[in-house]
């Protein structure tokens, strides 16, 4: 079991601080664990850093890959697309897996549904994705907790990072046995303001065409360049 820290703001520093937190990953979700050891099950998704590969072509070959990597794990797997034609693509390349498809609000019956049943794939459009609401005791009222490993793999970040937040806003619905994880590709029109700089990355790490670039540096410049679009 693995654990790391995390510290609210204003609070001091090193184990032990005040208003430091635990975080057990265990079999059912992260866990925080409070000064005094008593357990509180932490509410969100996780969110991985941001995955860039060299091209379009390779982070389709290795979406492909891991979705049935983590289908086979037991997972139920949904990828998010931008946009129509890029729904239709992910149905059309992944119809071996059987996808469930939600393009608008008449969709988002089966998607629920599917998203809490292990070894299934769904591909939806981001606009599609049905909307949080807070019920009593600040619970989800429209997405109920996923009983199983939900990945979201969303292929691709919009220009503005308030549209990305409802997707997240999505996947924390789901509960912390929810994961969701931004694909991106230097042929993307956001990321051309930083081609230069994260492409001189590949050769100098080893890296090869179909192996994505992950770093909390590079999720945090291409929230940069979010901000300024």
């Amino acid at each position: 079991m693995a654990y790391a820290e995390r510290r609210a703001e204003g609070a001091g520093t090193g184990p032990g601080a005040a208003g430091s937190r635990w975080v057990a990953d265990g079999d059912f979700g992260p866990r925080e664990v409070s000064l005094f050891g008593l357990f509180r099950k932490a509410s969100k998704a996780r969110q991985g850093d941001d995955h860039v590969w060299a091209t379009a072509a390779a982070r389709r070959a290795g979406l492909t890959r891991e979705v049935a990597r983590l289908v086979e794990g037991g997972a139920s797997v949904l990828v998010v697309a931008l946009h129509p034609g890029a729904l239709d693509d992910w149905v059309s390349s992944l119809q071996g897996q059987a996808p469930v498809a939600c393009r608008d609000v008449f969709g988002q019956a089966a998607l629920r549904a599917r998203l809490d049943q292990p070894r299934t794939l769904s591909v939806a459009l981001a606009s599609a994705l049905p909307r949080p609401t807070r019920g009593a005791g600040d619970t989800d009222a429209g997405i109920p907790p996923s009983s199983v490993p939900a990945e979201i793999l969303v292929c691709g970040r919009q220009d503005q990072r308030d549209a990305d937040e409802a997707v997240i806003a999505f996947a924390d619905a789901l509960g912390p046995r929810a994961r969701v994880t931004f694909h991106l590709s230097f042929d993307d029109p956001l990321l051309r303001q930083l081609t230069g700089q994260l492409k001189e990355l590949m050769p100098r790490l080893g890296m090869t065409d179909d192996e994505p670039i992950t770093h909390r540096l590079v999720t945090r410049s291409i929230e940069r360049a979010q901000r300024k679009a």
